[in-house]
């Protein structure tokens, strides 16, 4: 058998019948710890074209092959190709290959990478997937921690992503965070279905007895040789023990194979905050009630723990409640039985009674003060003034500066009304904020306002991003200093097209199924003509690697950007992205008619998905004319992905809404870049749902801006009534 040392990268030779768990690399010296590494067959990787696919770079090993870098030479697209690690496999192993593509064909989830095709080449089978252009979970954690905000983001992620291989039927097995890549965007894929089941039996692949996946990461059924009765809360375990080594900086359990099996069944791992004191009492909970030994004390589901994630990264009450001194009393019997009997009974009795008291004591405690005191955070905002509408105009800092910082509710985004810090004064913006989202509306005096988004951080949150509207610091003296915000002049609004406050506008339709029919209020506001081109992007943005690689003509309208691009993007330009009440507005004249240029819905043959301003008749009866608003590329909007009046009626709710942005423009087939789709509704009230780091060939920016600036409750439209 030859191994590959995680170190030095070098292979070496290991007799196949060792049974040895460490091993020294002879290159390097280093040790080289079986317990946590798959032993796999190592041939050297052999660059080239296998099919349509030229292998740029090896990357990796997944559980059955290398993974190769590799251009579709047929789409012009980045892609990852993984290959069987040898030309000769079993029948059991090319069916165990070809399953793990079958498994994870099957998965449609923006969390979980995408493969794209099972193929073969002469006698050489591969699986292409979604090329992740980023870093390894397990590298970015090895010997250190993560923010504990950060990591209840990317196990709530990842645990919602499991939750959808669940519904259909698919059991990971093999979670950890070698599994979990992170994009350029710290949005993390789950990868590596290769040992995976069907709950079904369809896919198992393991028989009673066999000890299967990594085992730092088993759950103890799997430890205990169970691999075949493993079922969703075998994840749960698992994402439970990669969300410890995310807080802790390293795993709960560790040593070789026979040690790490013998504590995970019988010992109970040492509580986060022993080892990191800024892992809040509630994620801690979490984090040790998913990795309970009986499966029955877990999470039901992988969602119901991203579920408690996401109520702890809100400020709200978690579900899980905290093991108890009783409990913990039960657990050290049960370890130490000799112990336990040696005890006389009155005195275990005695014991129990007073734990029993105790615990119902610091109960009814609990009870009395359950609301958590909110914490304000001072914050400091400085204000630029731009002396032009580019982004490369010369700034200077203001001297006087009007701010009104709208709270974002956390349930909808929507400003919360009766919620806003006002301030009047000297630049920088000062003020004391509750953590969360916030509007930032800022006028300087003569000049010209800007609307832009804020984040404020809670306690122990970490970096969420690489753009303004999420960065922030603390200064040596606790103040949180969010980044400048610049105020262009009123010369930006040149070339944009009004649409007038209107009350009661139609909106929706009782034909959409998302979409149901309501009445809305709006304020006046501007949008741009065309949808952002790739030339102007160029001139202000970095370009996406999609499109690096494959360039597009600089009048086509610019395409696969995520959300936080596009919002950052706007800003820069002294804009925002349009609201989809506003691009429904635009695109229906105000409810009066289906399409922008009226009510033939024949003209539409296929998508443009190319330069701007065209096809000519897609154009508003305005002055001057929006264009390409349902013909070209679909376009981000600012709202967040809530229910309408009627759905809500209905008790529906959506629980992700705050990282879900609505997309408006055009269907789903348009967004995912096929200009040839037949129309799902061919209306532009149909709205669609995607994740904020998604990035869509079908999908471009378009910018707007409101006519003046939102600093009273009145700025705002609101829902006036629902239609029946």
């Amino acid at each position: 058998m030859r191994l590959r040392c995680p170190k030095c990268q070098s292979d070496f030779q290991l007799l196949k019948e060792s049974t040895v768990v460490e091993v020294k690399c002879p290159s390097c010296g280093s040790t080289v710890d079986l317990s946590g590494q798959e032993t796999v067959t190592y041939i050297p990787p052999k660059l080239g074209h296998l099919g349509p696919f030229q292998l740029l770079e090896h990357i990796g090993r997944g559980h059955f092959g290398d993974v190769y870098k590799a251009k579709d030479s047929r789409l012009a697209r980045i892609v990852a190709v993984k290959v069987p690690r040898t030309d000769d496999l079993s029948a059991s192993e090319r069916k165990a290959f070809w399953r793990e593509a079958r498994t994870a064909a099957g998965l449609r989830h923006p969390n979980i990478v995408t493969v794209h095709e099972l193929g073969s080449a002469g006698d050489i089978t591969f699986i292409a997937s979604e090329f992740i252009d980023g870093v390894n979970l397990a590298d970015v954690i090895s010997g250190k921690k993560l923010p504990p905000r950060q990591a209840a983001e990317i196990a709530a992620k990842v645990g919602e992503a499991l939750h959808h291989a669940h519904e259909q039927g698919v059991i990971h097995r093999d979670l950890k965070p070698r599994n979990i890549m992170l994009d350029s965007q710290g949005e993390p894929h789950l990868l590596d279905f290769g040992l995976a089941k069907h709950a079904t039996g369809e896919f198992t692949i393991t028989s009673e007895g066999d000890i299967l996946g990594t085992p730092a990461y088993m759950a103890p059924e799997q430890a205990r040789g169970d691999s075949a009765q493993a079922d969703a809360k075998t994840d749960v375990y698992a994402l439970g023990v990669s969300l410890y080594e995310m807080l802790v900086g390293r795993r709960p359990f560790e040593g070789n194979a026979r040690g790490l099996i013998y504590q995970i069944l019988h010992d109970e791992p040492d509580p986060p905050r022993k080892l990191n004191s800024d892992v809040s009492p509630d994620l801690e909970t979490i984090c040790l009630k998913a990795m309970s030994k009986q499966p029955q004390h877990r999470y039901a589901t992988a969602k119901a723990m991203a579920d408690d994630l996401r109520h702890f990264l809100a400020g709200e009450p978690i579900r899980a409640r905290r093991t108890g001194p009783v409990e913990r009393a039960w657990r050290w019997c049960r370890r130490n039985p000799a112990w336990a009997a040696a005890g006389s009974l009155a005195g275990v009795a005695l014991i129990a009674v007073g734990l029993l008291l105790l615990q119902i004591g610091k109960g009814a405690a609990a009870t009395a003060g359950t609301v958590k005191p909110i914490v304000r955070k001072a914050i400091e905002l400085p204000v630029l003034k731009r002396d032009g509408a580019l982004p490369s105009s010369p700034t200077s800092p203001a001297d006087q500066v009007e701010a009104a910082l709208w709270k974002l509710d956390a349930a909808t985004g929507l400003p919360v009304l009766d919620q806003v810090e006002r301030f009047k004064g000297k630049n920088p913006v000062t003020a004391s904020l509750v953590p969360g989202d916030y509007l930032v509306v800022v006028v300087i005096p003569d000049h010209g306002f800007h609307e832009v988004l804020r984040h404020v951080p809670g306690d122990g949150e970490g970096l969420l991003g690489g753009y303004k509207h999420q960065w922030s610091k603390r200064n040596p003296a606790g103040v949180v200093e969010l980044l400048p915000i610049e105020v262009p002049s009123v010369a930006v609004e040149i070339g944009m097209v009004p649409f007038a406050a209107a009350e009661n506008v139609p909106i929706g339709s009782e034909d959409l199924n998302n979409a149901s029919a309501h009445r809305r209020g709006l304020a006046a506001f501007l949008v741009d003509p065309t949808e952002v081109t790739v030339g102007e992007f160029s001139r202000y943005w970095t370009m996406p690697e999609t499109l690096r690689l494959n360039p597009l003509p600089p009048e086509h309208a610019m395409r696969d950007v995520h959300w936080d691009i596009a919002t950052g993007y706007a800003e820069k330009m002294g804009k925002r992205l349009l609201d989809e009440f506003e691009y429904e507005v635009a695109a229906t004249n105000y409810g009066r008619q289906r399409f922008p240029w009226g009510d033939d819905g024949s003209l539409i043959t296929e998508w443009q998905l190319g330069p701007v301003g065209t096809p000519q008749f897609d154009r508003t009866n305005t002055a001057p004319a929006v264009l390409g608003l349902y013909s070209n590329v679909a376009e981000w909007t600012s709202s967040w992905a809530t229910p309408y009046p009627r759905e809500r009626q209905l008790g529906i709710s959506n629980s992700t809404a705050w990282h879900e942005r609505v997309v408006r423009g055009g269907p789903g087939a348009v967004i995912e870049g096929n200009k040839f789709a037949i129309q799902e509704l061919s209306d532009p009230r149909a709205r669609y749902v995607l994740r904020t780091p998604v990035a869509k060939p079908g999908l471009g920016i378009r910018c707007g801006r409101s006519v003046r600036p939102r600093l009273q409750p009145g700025d705002f439209g609101q829902e006036t009534s629902t239609s029946r």
